[in-house]
């Protein structure tokens, strides 16, 4: 099976005035096409800094990360915008929904920055992904006219629209009740079933836990695999 993620020594500091934070200490790990993963810990344990690295929206302070076998390089954001903006999916915490579009258009943004697709395909990918996500009812409204549990499937087809080959949510359910928070995971694990998706989550929730294939722990910047 292909290798869709792999770390080696990666680290990462923050410098707080005088103070060095180390978020992640030497973190090894491999996720292989289609697996899911959940990456559990307490909150500042380095979830979300790991989440950010993958998904190559922040940089590492050593060690090396790899996509599908290639290498990244980080001195350059732009040479790897292509990897980030086509097989990369971003699930945020606190959806980061562009208020004034409506749902058709907030899902379409992954398109404004790819040119490689025609109007048909971009016009039935992404009335596909609102049938699929429940939301063909209110394609035309914006996210203060619907719940948290619309706008977390908002951000779901957004992430999803263009086909990528790795997902990362952010503790997906954290906004939402219990009931919300099925519906959303059954909803992920049936894309992933569907497309082959490889899906990452950080999260507290034992619900999110209990559909993941691999569990990583992380804790102080160290990352163990649950065995």
């Amino acid at each position: 099976m292909k290798t869709t993620v792999k770390a080696k020594g990666l680290q990462k500091y923050y410098q707080l005035g005088k103070v060095q934070v180390e978020a992640l200490k030497q973190v090894d790990m491999e996720i292989l096409e289609g697996e899911l993963v959940s990456i559990i810990g307490p909150s500042g344990s380095g979830k979300t800094s790991l989440l950010n690295i993958i998904g190559l929206i922040d940089t590492p302070s050593g060690g090396n990360l790899y996509f599908e076998d290639q290498k990244m390089v980080f001195s350059d954001f732009n040479d790897m915008a292509p990897i980030r903006n086509e097989k990369i999916g971003y699930i945020f915490q606190n959806f980061n929904l562009i208020p004034v579009l409506n749902v058709y258009e907030n899902i379409e943004i992954p398109f404004l920055i790819r040119k490689n697709i025609s109007k048909k395909e971009k016009h039935e990918r992404i009335e596909t992904v609102i049938e699929q996500v429940g939301l063909s009812k209110y394609k035309n409204h914006k996210p203060d006219q619907l719940s948290g549990g619309q706008r977390q499937r908002i951000a779901i087809a957004r992430a999803i629209v263009h086909h990528p080959k790795l997902i990362l949510a952010d503790e997906p359910t954290a906004n939402l009740d219990s009931h919300t928070s099925q519906t959303i995971m059954e909803l992920l694990m049936k894309l992933n079933a569907d497309m082959k998706t490889t899906i990452i989550f950080s999260t507290h929730d034992p619900l999110v836990m209990s559909y993941a294939k691999k569990i990583l722990k992380i804790k102080d910047g160290v990352l163990t695999e649950d065995e």
